[in-house]
Formats: C-alpha cells, sequence, structure tokens
C-alpha cells in the first residue's frame, strides 16, 4: 500500500507565514571526493586512533599475475593531510586513458596505459585503497574492525558489470520506489515542516531522478572536474569492474568508516543504539528500509540512501527559511535540477554552508544559478555536479 502523499494540485499552495526558527544544523560531513587525499574538519566527537592491520603477503606466483598496485614510492609523495594538484582527467579509450595519480587508485597504478583486467585482483586493489587511508589518517576503530569483512564481502559478491546508461536507469527505478514509499506528512509532523511547506519539499524531491543521484555520487567519487572524463571513468568501472566494486571503495579523505559511491558516513547514514542520523531519520517514514550501518549498505541501498539524506537536508532547509526567502522559492519554482543536483551534492559535504548559500540564492533579486552563490570548498563541489549532470 502507497504512503500517504499530499495531492498534486497541493504542491502549488499559498505561503503560510511562520516565524524563523534557528537552522536545524548539526554536524556531518561527508569525505572529500574519494581520492582528494584533504584533511576535512569533521564534527563530531573525536574517537580514539586505531590502526589497520599489515596487509597480509602474496605469494610470489601470486604477485608475478597481478597488475602492480601503486608503489609505497609513489604514496609517499603525498604527504598526510595536505592537498595534492588538481588533475584534470583526459580519457582515452573505454580501457585505458591519462588516470594518472589520483584515479590510479581505483586500478591500482600508478600511471595507466592499459588495464589488464582479467588479471587485476580488484578484491586487493580494495584492500590496498583502505590501507592507504590508515597510512594518511589515524583511522577510527569502528574503521579498523569493519575492513576485514568489507573486503570479504567484496570478495564474495556477484561482481555483476553494468553500464553507465543502465546504472542510471536503475537509481531512477529505485529513487522512484523511495519516493512513492515515504509518508511526507508523517515525516513533517515529526520535525513541525508547516503543511505548505512540506507540499513544497514532496515538490522539490520529486523532481530528483536517477541520473541527479548518480551526478551527485560522481561529484563524490571522482576527483576531476571534467564531467565528460568522469563519466567514462564510471562507465568504464561499472563495465569492468561492476556497481559492487564501487560499494566498497573507501574515502581516502578522512578516517572515518566511510566508503561507496556516496561516501557516506556515519554522519549521513546510521541508525543505532544511540540514534539515528541523516538518511535514516527519512527512512523512519519510508516503505524502503535501508542499513543503520555505512558498512551494510548493497549498492541497491545506496541511492536509497542518498534520495533519504537529500530528502532530509532540503527538509531543513525549506524549515528555515524567512516568509519571503520561502515566497521566492516558490516564485522560482519548478526549482531547476542542476540547482538541486547542486544543493543535494554541497549539503552532503557542508550542509550549514548549503544552506546558507540556498539562502542567499533565494534573496537576490537576480535569479542566478544556485552555484554561483556558494563558499569555500562547495564552489568545487557545485563546479563538480555542475559539468557531471551535463555529462550525463
Amino acid at each position: 500500500m502507497r504512503a500517504k502523499y499530499y495531492p498534486r494540485a497541493a504542491w502549488a499552495a499559498l505561503t503560510i507565514p511562520v516565524t524563523p526558527r534557528e537552522g536545524l544544523f548539526i554536524g556531518l560531513t561527508s569525505a572529500a571526493a574519494t581520492l582528494a587525499l584533504a584533511s576535512l574538519a569533521n564534527p563530531g566527537t573525536a574517537a580514539q586512533a586505531g590502526s589497520l592491520p599489515a596487509p597480509a603477503p602474496v605469494a610470489r606466483a601470486t604477485l608475478a599475475k597481478l597488475v602492480p598496485l601503486a608503489t609505497v614510492e609513489v604514496v609517499a609523495k603525498l604527504k598526510p593531510n595536505t592537498r595534492p594538484k588538481r588533475l584534470r582527467f583526459t580519457a582515452g579509450d573505454a580501457d585505458a586513458g591519462s588516470f594518472k595519480l589520483l584515479n590510479s587508485y581505483y586500478v591500482g597504478k600508478s600511471r595507466v596505459g592499459k588495464v589488464d583486467w582479467e588479471n587485476l585482483d580488484l578484491a586487493a586493489n580494495i584492500e590496498f585503497m583502505w590501507q592507504r587511508k590508515a597510512q594518511v589518517f589515524a583511522v577510527t576503530p569502528a574503521t579498523a574492525k569493519s575492513v576485514k569483512a568489507i573486503v570479504a564481502r567484496y570478495r564474495a559478491s556477484p561482481h555483476q558489470t553494468t553500464t553507465l546508461a543502465a546504472y542510471v536507469k536503475h537509481a531512477d527505478v529505485l529513487v522512484e520506489r523511495a519516493r512513492s514509499g515515504l509518508d511526507y506528512p508523517a515525516l513533517c509532523a515529526k520535525f513541525r515542516v508547516p503543511s505548505d511547506r512540506c507540499v513544497r519539499l514532496q515538490y522539490m524531491t520529486g523532481r530528483i531522478n536517477g541520473k541527479m543521484l548518480v551526478a551527485y555520487g560522481m561529484t563524490e567519487l571522482l576527483p576531476s572536474r571534467d564531467g565528460q572524463g568522469n563519466a567514462r571513468v564510471l562507465d568504464m568501472l561499472l563495465r569492468r569492474a561492476g556497481a559492487d566494486y564501487l560499494n566498497v571503495v573507501p574515502a581516502l579523505g578522512d578516517k572515518y568508516l566511510s566508503l561507496g559511491p556516496y561516501q557516506f558516513t556515519s554522519y549521513a547514514v546510521r541508525h543505532d543504539a544511540d540514534g539515528r542520523q541523516g538518511a535514516n531519520i527519512v527512512a523512519e517514514f519510508g516503505k524502503v528500509a535501508i542499513p543503520g550501518s555505512v558498512a551494510q549498505l548493497t549498492p541497491d541501498d545506496q541511492p536509497v540512501a542518498a534520495f533519504y539524506f537529500a530528502t532530509y537536508n532540503l527538509m531543513r532547509m525549506v524549515k528555515n527559511l524567512t516568509p519571503g526567502e520561502y515566497a521566492r522559492l516558490k516564485q522560482r519554482s519548478p526549482v531547476a535540477q542542476a540547482d538541486l543536483t547542486v544543493f543535494m551534492a554541497t549539503a552532503h559535504h557542508a550542509p550549514g554552508k548549503a544552506i546558507r548559500a540556498a539562502r542567499l540564492w533565494l534573496q537576490a533579486r537576480k535569479v542566478q544559478p544556485l552555484a554561483a552563490f556558494q563558499s569555500g570548498d562547495n564552489v568545487m563541489y557545485a563546479k563538480k555536479s555542475n559539468a557531471n549532470l551535463r555529462a550525463l
């Protein structure tokens, strides 16, 4: 049975003035783009440092069959807590390209000409990336404890390959399923969002589709600002390694248990004895369940969690607009898909800044893209998400 929806006719509801309330901002942030290796200031209580066990030695006979993993010499060039130069990706054919240093971690080589996919031990490369994460950051005990199970889960996965086009289409199906099962009135009642604003929230989230979610994920997963290049890399990885591989790729920009195509941390996906965070807050009101830990997310869970997390951040933004800002939001409806994608990507990284940018965007008399009002690292996130969306 479908959950309650506001009728489509109500989506043009008039504003009911309310007293502006203090923002709902709670510290939550994602890792930087997977291989940016930037030191991020994540809020929250610092956990005790942990360390990963050294990777198991590989027999000489087996090693000869593998594409060499990135060498210690290459890794050493990236000092801990420093930002490497941004390298622009230029694509070659479907299996090659100029990966250079950053993208090389995905295929385990510092310089890639032609990838020998048949002899590439992808599970060993996943383990290497987790080791690299531990070299740069003092990872949390939860991260150290979970790595072995994450790698084992990948080894046991179906390793099903796909294409970027099919991946986007499948995300469309998953997000529609999640949206149709979401009880918006109950969600908004829980967080005291006025009914007219809840209708606006439903209207905006109703525009989110698979292409937008994949573009948002590419912003997290791939380091380049070249959307066409990112699309080619993602298509290659999906064809050769599959969605199961992307599902366990660690974020190399933080010390947390963060992984997958959206590089979720526990600030975005969490449901345990201490409560819910981010996507799981919205999932409570949906028919499509997601796990309470990032380590348990499956490839099919990822777009659903991304949609729930985007809904959560949009709800916080809509609730805290002044009457004047909200009136302009209604005037600018439907919100462009590019602006919604920028908000999803920037709110994933720094929600407080993203909400402030959205309010400045609505205060401006001249209609401009939301990307023009970003600040700090969110400028880069906005540019990347725009480029990725155009590429798709």
